[in-house]
């Protein structure tokens, strides 16, 4: 496996950096495609270690961007690299074109460079119903679900952000269906991961966290937030489960739902003061808030667990995992 050398679009954001270096250590040989040879530099340098098994791509931009040089010598993609606000100016120009469109144009690179496996990172936001409750409903939904909110409304202006986001990704998905339908020599893999919490791969500023992350770090700067997806996957689990899709012909065609636990941001309150004692006086009170009782949707995983052997981390270790880098993070901040 050592001369395979895969392809993973966003290879510096949250999820596509933990995606390479489970690559990196499952045998792969990695291209990361990055946004500019500053940023190309940076992760050189930092999964040096790894000698020409690591190597990048500048693609500055996933709608215009030309993936030819990029896909030279690549066995399969995985294309995690899709935008995530919750609030948009421009729903058209900030999330649906490059999500859709993106996706769609690597689809289109890899079919003429011919790179027939592709794995697409997707997210559960496109197979909830927000109409319905969202997952706060005493329901269970599958790979069949779809979130019934349009690509007008969401450019209608009439939608908030995070509803944008779900179409957004659903849009995708459906683009990466059909692609595969039309081009059946295409084997294509859609993973849908919940909320992705989990400590990050490459160095990052603590005032410019990722959307996920930065929900954890608000714990310990004293914000109860409000759980919008009692959902959530670890950042490493959701990595492993890209790659091993990549050998797994049995999911191909499929969407892969993806849900390590059901959480609230007042658990983790709970959790952070018996097992993080010192770090009491940081986190929100909870004295006057109610725990939230209403039923949780479940989320079918069976494909995940059988066809892919997913085992899947806690949200107490993802949770203490992650505190614990931040607070490491910002004793580093202090030297």
């Amino acid at each position: 496996m050592a001369s395979e050398r895969i392809l993973v679009t966003g290879a510096t954001g949250f999820l596509g950096s933990h995606v390479v270096i489970k690559a990196l250590e499952s045998g792969y040989s990695v291209r990361g495609t990055v946004r500019s040879p500053s940023k190309a530099k940076e992760v050189r340098t930092f999964w040096s270690s790894y000698g020409d098994r690591f190597d990048t791509a500048i693609v500055p931009d996933l709608i215009d961007g030309d993936f030819t040089e990029a896909l030279k010598g690549i066995s399969a993609v995985i294309h995690v690299a899709s935008p995530f606000f919750r609030s948009v100016n421009d729903p058209r120009k900030d999330l649906l074109d490059p999500a859709r469109q993106g996706t769609v144009k690597v689809l289109e690179a890899c079919l003429k460079q011919g790179v027939r496996r592709v794995v697409v990172t997707g997210s559960i936001a496109a197979v909830i119903d927000p109409t319905k409750g969202g997952v706060w409903r005493d329901y269970t939904y599958t790979a069949e679900d779809w979130d019934p909110l349009t690509y007008d409304q969401a450019v209608s202006g009439a939608l908030p952000g995070i509803a944008v986001y779900a179409v957004s990704k659903k849009v995708a998905e459906e683009a990466a269906f059909e692609f595969a339908r039309e081009h059946p020599e295409m084997h294509v893999t859609v993973m849908s991961p919940t909320m992705i919490f989990g400590p990050l791969v490459l160095p990052a500023d603590l005032s410019a966290l990722n959307t996920s992350s930065q929900d954890i770090y608000n714990l310990i700067s004293g914000k109860l937030e409000e759980t919008e997806l009692p959902a959530c996957t670890d950042v490493r689990d959701v990595a492993t489960l890209h790659v091993k899709a990549l050998k797994v012909d049995s999911i191909i065609g499929k969407r892969v739902l993806v849900n390590g636990a059901m959480f609230t941001f007042y658990e983790a309150v709970k959790i952070l003061r018996k097992q993080r004692p010192n770090l009491i006086p940081r986190l929100p009170s909870l004295d006057g808030v109610e725990e939230v009782t209403t039923t949780k949707a479940k989320i079918d995983v069976s494909i995940a667990e059988t066809k892919l052997g997913i085992k899947w981390t806690s949200f107490e270790q993802c949770l203490l995992d992650t505190v614990d880098e931040f607070i490491q993070m910002e004793a580093a901040t202090k030297l």
